[in-house]
Formats: C-alpha cells, structure tokens, sequence
C-alpha cells in the first residue's frame, strides 16, 4: 500500500528487510534479550537441563530459541537445551503438555515463546514444581513461585520509539534495529527473583548485556532451528 499513499509513511514491526521513501521495517534485536534468558536460565538449573518451547518457527522466533541456547551454553558448554515448536500459539494443553514431557525427562527450567500456549507452559512448571522463563512482559503473576524473570519485548515501546523518530524527523526510510540500548526498555529481562543466586544471576546478566552492547558477544541471527 505505501506506493500509493506517499504521504504517508508505514511503520512495520518485527521484518527483517523492508525499507523504502514512505516504509520502515523495525526490528526488535530480541535474540539479544533470549541470550540472556538463556544465561539466567543456565544459572538456575540444577539439572543442567533446560526446555524451550515455542508457539511457531518463524525466523524471528527461531532466533530466539536459538540465541536462548547460546546463551544458556556461554555460561556451560555441556547444558542441555531441548527446543519443541508447537505449531500453535492458542493451544494451552498442547504448551502444557509439552512442558509436562520435557520435565519429566530431566528439564529444570522452561522458556517460551507461545503466547496463550505459554501459559499452559508456565503452568505445568508450576504444578512440576520448575522454574520457568516468562516472556513479553513480566509473567511472575501467572505464577510468582515458579517464573524466575521473564524476558521483556515491549512492542508497544518499539512503535512508541519508531514514531517518536518520525516526530523529531529522524525517518530516513531504512530498516532499523532496535536492541537493548533502547529505553524503556523495550528488550531485556525483568528482576530476578525466587532464586537463591538472584544477585549472581543479574550480576551475570549485566555482564553479558554490556558485551552484546560494546560488541565483544555476538549473537546470531538464526533463522534455521539446529535441530
């Protein structure tokens, strides 16, 4: 539509590739904000057995998954993470029997990225007795005893901060990426909490926020699954 409206410019959140004189693709960097579930989560467990399950495999999700693995490795190399894609971001029992299955061969820590379907996720490691990763915005009050922190991806902030460039005249029609610099913030995870190591937790999360920041950690897009 945007050729034949150019007065008008089209803002699009979560492509990959869209720019043009009157169109912006906006990207929220969100693998960066798994990698760092996926170091909390590697802290948390006990089991060194992590789950990830996931509404749909669509690129901006696999990224996800795949970059909460990556994490979860940087901080042990020989954890375990098993990552299921559902098929369906509506289907609670599905969410919570695949979390179900998981737990029951070993997983001590969940994380997803399903939407409704994440809720039966979260339940089901509340009835297990687990830890689970929320996602979106804070979940600790699904279940406050059982979600540890939960990654943030304010979409809502992402279109605030995508206008607001427009406003201060700041469009240039080009694709942009919106990472964890970003205020509000629109990506990143929420305080740690239920956890006896919390402290050691965040103080690893920094650490590894600033290297993804100044460079010195690199976290790939991947748009594949690995397995």
């Amino acid at each position: 539509m945007a050729p034949e409206f150019g007065d008008t410019i089209f803002l699009v959140p979560n492509t990959t590739n869209l720019s043009g004189p009157n169109m912006q693709g906006v990207q929220p960097l969100s693998h960066h904000a798994a990698y760092l579930a996926g170091v909390a989560a590697a802290m948390a467990t006990e089991s060194q057995q992590l789950g990830g399950i996931a509404g749909q495999a669509f690129p901006i999700i696999v990224a996800q998954m795949e970059a909460f693995a990556l994490g979860a490795r940087s901080v042990n190399p020989d954890i375990e993470a098993t990552i299921t894609y559902l098929g369906s971001f509506d289907d609670v029992e599905a969410g919570k029997e695949t979390a179900r299955a998981m737990i029951s061969s070993g997983v001590d820590v969940v994380y997803h990225i399903a939407d409704a379907a994440g809720l039966g996720v979260i339940q089901a490691a509340r009835e297990e007795g687990v830890l689970a990763v929320g996602w979106g915005g804070d979940q600790s009050d699904v279940a406050p005893d059982t979600v540890f922190t939960s990654q943030i991806v304010n979409q809502t902030l992402l279109v605030v901060e995508a206008v607001r460039a427009v406003a201060e005249g700041d469009f240039d029609g080009q694709q942009r990426a919106i990472g964890l610099t970003v205020p509000g913030p629109v990506l990143g995870l929420t305080p740690v909490r239920v956890v006896d190591n919390a402290a050691d937790i965040e103080a690893a999360v920094a650490a590894a926020s600033a290297g993804i920041i100044d460079g010195s950690i690199e976290v790939p897009f991947i748009a594949e699954p690995s397995s």
